[in-house]
């Protein structure tokens, strides 16, 4: 997969620029500012965040916002010519985002990315990863956890899949596992279950229910002859307490009479009282409608007499009453004002005169007929005698007592041995039922318990088989075999052949690159060592800034090697570093050029650097002019 064309419209500073890439070889990426002849904040690092935007592998921290272009209102776009195996593939984003290569076309940002994994074939994580170093960055491999180049490593070679079944088979493993050790418990627990339900069997209740069935029977039958006698001697008492309740019962019936007639006596009362009530309010009514009138008729005289008294005297002063100019003729009108004060003064007094002969024969306030009040008393006195004549208690004679108090003293005592009787037969039914039941469920448990103990057993040992084969193959395929050992052999290569580059740098001719795998809390990691005159440390611990960047970039420059080996040649065809070289000197700076140069024979290898002494290393140049905030490739 190579570069071969790159146009950027309305993106950082380029309006409209167009690249033609080679297909390998070394690449300077130069800048100049028409203003002020230097290079900086030129736009040269905005060609390789094009590509990484098109590619959908942007570093943290770009988003689309951030590069859209200041000076236009269009809408970003880049369109990215790819050849991959052979054919062309142009890729657009921006305002327009699609995939186009041969008769197929792919648009929409949804469906982008996924046809872009599906033609690299590489994540689009590691696709910035592998092609883009930007500046003051650590390199890609060495700036990774232990657990990141371990997960790095593996899905770059294609070990997911093996990864996956053999995660899937630990997760097997663990869930057979805790099956077995289940089965184990649940076999355990029902030999002892089984124990102890045979010190448990149900016992038979005790009891003879034919004797208490046999008692109630007598206590039943004597209650039926106590009946009989009892109702023989209540019949008795009542003929010999009939003189007294006749009386009580006809003196009842008197004051029922008498009260009802009492309630009758005071309904028509209450009627009468109704009836004159409704006449003192006809004429109460009556006598307030004619004050009511005769007020409204003083009022009325009283406002015509002040009203005509004002009129007299602006009329007596020449002036007219209602506009209050002056009126030499007004003699006619006040001649006629007159005259209604001579007549409302009249009328006023009578009128008076009559609304206080009105007043004065107002009607009293109506009162109910105290009779009314004398009628109900009368009748409580009635109702209270009739309740104490029906209280009045009727005297059974001695000897009919006596015996009448003994026989239900007998018919409670034998009720209370039926009734105990039927308890007793109830607790021993119901315990019986309850006896009957439980012996049902107790066989039925153990038939249970054996049954388990059984299936237990048989599925131990087909766990225990499926057990075995998850862990032969977890064994044989996982990190303690066949992952393992690849992953030991690739690091090996990459420490074999990072060493080999930093043996050609100077500041690092001496330092040795080494990967180590190790169990980590139960995850397996990779942990970076360098070895210096026979002593090992991190590199961080002993090595300069320079020195960093030297094995930072021996480092990714093997993986890529490997990686290619590895996966039959199919990585990007390009690499974009942007000011990888600080903190080395000139003579490491060269050798590190040289390496490049070596790589660039089968890749594309695009450098910016503002070292001036490193041009003649580069094949070929990119230039890109800056001019009041715009930039533009000159080619």
């Amino acid at each position: 997969m190579r570069l071969k064309k790159l146009r950027i419209q309305n993106f950082r500073s380029f309006l409209d620029s167009t690249v033609e890439f080679p297909e390998r070889g070394m690449v300077l990426i130069r800048g100049r500012d028409r203003t002020s002849g230097e290079s900086s904040g030129t736009g040269k690092t905005a060609i390789f965040l094009a590509i990484a935007y098109a590619l959908d592998c942007l570093p943290s921290g770009f988003t689309a916002k951030a590069l859209q272009n200041w000076f236009s209102n269009e809408d970003l776009q880049v369109t990215l010519t790819l050849e991959v195996n052979g054919k062309e593939v142009v890729l657009s984003r921006g305002t327009k985002t699609q995939v186009d290569y041969g008769d197929r076309q792919v648009k929409g940002a949804k469906s982008y990315p996924e046809e872009l994994v599906r033609l690299v074939k590489v994540p689009l994580a590691f696709m910035g990863a592998l092609t883009f170093r930007p500046q003051d960055t650590k390199g890609l491999f060495p700036s990774m956890g232990p657990t990141e180049k371990l997960e790095f490593l593996s899905e770059l070679l294609g070990l997911g899949q093996i990864e996956v079944a053999v995660d899937k088979a630990e997760v097997t493993a663990r869930g057979l596992a805790t099956k077995y050790a289940e089965l184990q418990a649940s076999a355990a627990a029902s030999k002892q279950s089984l124990e102890l339900l045979e010190s448990t069997k149900p016992l038979e209740p005790e009891g003879n229910q034919e004797e208490l069935i046999a008692t109630r029977t007598a206590a039943a039958s004597a209650l039926n002859t106590f009946d009989t006698m009892l109702a023989q001697l209540k019949l008795r008492v009542q003929e010999a307490t009939k003189d007294q309740t006749d009386a009580i019962y006809r003196r009842v019936k008197e004051l029922d009479n008498e009260i009802l007639q009492s309630r009758k006596f005071e309904a028509n009362l209450l009627e009468l009282d109704r009836s004159r009530q409704v006449e003192h309010q006809a004429a109460a009514a009556k006598v307030f409608i004619k004050e009511t009138e005769l007020r409204r008729v003083w009022f009325a005289a009283k406002a015509n007499l002040s009203s005509a008294e004002k009129t007299v005297s602006r009329l007596q002063q020449n002036r007219c009453p209602t506009c209050d100019q002056t009126w030499d003729s007004a003699k006619e009108e006040l001649q006629r004002q007159l005259a209604i004060v001579t007549q409302e003064t009249r009328e006023i007094p009578a009128l008076e005169e009559e609304l206080r002969v009105l007043q004065e024969s107002r009607l009293p306030e109506f009162l109910p007929d105290p009779k009314i009040a004398a009628c109900r008393e009368i009748t409580r006195k009635l109702t209270d005698e009739k309740f104490k004549v029906g209280s009045t208690q009727v005297t059974t004679p001695p000897d009919m007592l006596e015996r009448l108090v003994a026989l239900t003293r007998s018919v409670e005592e034998t009720s209370a041995i039926k009734l105990k009787a039927d308890w007793e037969i109830q607790v021993l039914e119901k315990a019986r039922l309850n006896y009957e039941s439980q012996l049902v469920k107790y066989t039925q448990a153990v038939a249970s318990l054996q049954v388990n103990r059984g299936l237990a057993l048989d599925d131990l040992q087909t766990i225990q088989t499926k057990l075995n084969a998850e862990r032969d193959f977890i064994a044989l395929m996982g990190k303690q075999g066949f992952l393992g050992r690849i992953v030991e052999e690739v690091l090996a290569e990459i420490s074999d052949e990072a060493t080999k580059w930093l043996g050609r740098m100077a500041n690092v001719n001496r330092v040795n690159i080494v990967f180590t795998t190790e169990n980590e809390k139960g995850r397996q990691q990779i942990q970076t060592w360098v070895d210096v005159r026979g002593n090992r440390a991190k590199p961080e611990a002993v090595l300069s800034g320079g020195q960093l960047t030297s094995v930072a970039q021996a480092v990714d420059l093997a993986v890529m090697s490997v990686i290619t080996r590895r996966r039959g040649g199919v990585v990007p065809g390009w690499l974009c570093l942007d000011e990888v070289f600080n903190g080395q000197g000139q003579v490491t700076k060269d050798a590190s050029l040289e390496i490049l140069k070596e790589i660039s024979a089968d890749r594309l290898v695009m450098v910016i650097d503002h070292g001036t002494e490193t041009k003649e290393s580069f094949s070929r140049t990119i230039d890109i002019e800056f001019n009041e905030g715009i930039s533009e490739v000159v080619q």
